[in-house]
């Protein structure tokens, strides 16, 4: 999506000391990204989804199912989707392989790695913004502690 223009984000103080946090992102690129995190409940749930401005969607249903609608003129309504295979062993099977395979070929000199430092120095700029937000959200008299 690009560099960030500008970061609107807000924190809560949930049940047990919880925190609940929201941010919405506005990118250079026009895209927009919301992003809800907490630590109110005491297990791990991941839920990511894009949409793209081609008819894309790519939905990440935890660590294990990726499904993807729209993607390199797919014609299928319904989508394609990946699944882990617990019952099988092995990095091939595991979704691993891809990345290890990249990694080898960047070793050798053969391609880059990704995403690139560059890549990264953003994203840990985008957490500045946003923990900038939710910093001012907390001073302020709006933040709500139950």
């Amino acid at each position: 999506m690009g560099t960030a223009s500008s970061v609107t984000a807000t924190a809560t103080v949930g049940p047990r000391d919880g925190i609940a946090l929201a941010a919405q992102i506005k990118f250079r690129s026009g895209a927009i990204g919301n992003l809800l995190a907490t630590t109110c409940a005491p297990h791990f749930s991941l839920s990511v989804t894009v949409v793209g401005d081609r008819s894309t969607i790519v939905h990440m249903d935890g660590l294990r199912g990726i499904s993807e609608y729209g993607l390199a003129g797919d014609e299928k309504r319904w989508g394609r989707s990946w699944t882990e295979r617990t019952l099988d062993t092995g990095f091939e099977h595991s979704g691993y392989q891809p990345e290890l395979d990249l990694f080898v070929k960047a070793v050798q000199g053969k391609d880059r790695m990704h995403p690139s430092f560059r890549d990264e120095v953003a994203v840990y700029q985008l957490i500045d913004l946003i923990e900038e937000q939710v910093l001012a959200s907390v001073d302020s008299p709006g933040m709500v502690s139950s």
